[in-house]
């Protein structure tokens, strides 16, 4: 079983793909329900099994964080969900700290050494998703968004940009139509033709317009980012639009070091 012990870093937010060594005591267990003579004896088994497959995991040494009476995860992990429920509302680092049982300054320093983040820099970025979400959901020029990055495997931070792809019935004023989702304190094209905001709060957002004719370009992703976060990906999706064309994209992550990852990776790089 891993260590777990606190100078060790670890994260609070993660995902992975289940194996076949934890599917299976799964469905033992789920099995069960059809045999519930043979519950109270076995559960406990498969229940154990299932928690040591976790614990031998990639990501056996945060769960088990997790499981810690008390520790700074689960403690992280309280304020973490009160700023999901409420983002839209001002936050108080002292109510913070309470629902933590903190100190306002060890607050600050395991709430950002777990999520790279302050907590006021992770409302914002929740506010800018929501906005993105509110105002194209209202545009009926808008007929998908798509968002890409590291945020939706939860793993964004304050290096991260917030990756829009939004599929439009006609064309619209990119740059209009981004400083209605928040104040820009600059706006510019980067090397690829996207339209970058930097915001006021110092996010920054990479929004790519395209006819919704165009959705098919997801395709052509393949082999390059994965797509097995496809729900969490589909920000807008008025008529089912990207549900169906993600439909068929392969879910596993890409092989990085394929001779073909590396040559786009150089091309970048020296572009």
């Amino acid at each position: 079983i891993p260590a777990c012990g606190p100078k060790l870093a670890a994260k609070s937010l993660f995902v992975a793909r289940m194996g076949e060594e934890l599917q299976e005591p799964l469905l033992r267990l789920a099995r069960l329900l059809d045999a519930p003579e043979d519950a109270p004896a076995l559960a406990p088994l498969y229940m154990r099994e299932v928690c040591y497959r976790l614990l031998k995991s990639e990501h056996g040494r945060h769960i088990a964080h997790l499981a810690m009476h008390e520790g700074s995860l689960q403690k992280i992990g309280k304020v973490v969900s009160h700023i999901n429920r409420n983002f839209r509302a001002p936050i108080r680092i002292d109510e913070l700290a309470d629902i933590a049982d903190m100190s306002i300054s060890g607050l600050h320093q395991k709430f950002k050494e777990i999520t790279s983040l302050t907590p006021l820099q992770f409302q914002k970025q929740l506010r800018l998703i929501e906005a993105v979400r509110s105002l194209a959901s209202a545009d009926a020029d808008i007929a998908a968004v798509l968002m890409y990055g590291s945020f939706i495997r939860g793993e964004g931070d304050r290096y991260s940009d917030v990756e829009f792809y939004l599929f439009c019935r006609k064309p619209l004023n990119s740059e209009a139509w981004i400083t209605r989702v928040m104040p820009a304190k600059m706006f510019f094209r980067n090397e690829f033709g996207t339209e970058v905001a930097v915001f006021e709060n110092g996010i920054r957002g990479e929004f790519h317009f395209q006819p919704v004719e165009e959705v098919g370009v997801i395709k052509t992703w393949g082999g390059l980012t994965t797509c097995e976060y496809a729900d969490t990906m589909r920000l807008v999706d008025k008529e089912g639009l990207l549900e169906e064309t993600m439909a068929g994209i392969s879910r596993e992550r890409p092989r990085h070091g394929s001779p073909e990852n590396r040559e786009w990776l150089a091309k970048s790089l020296i572009n």
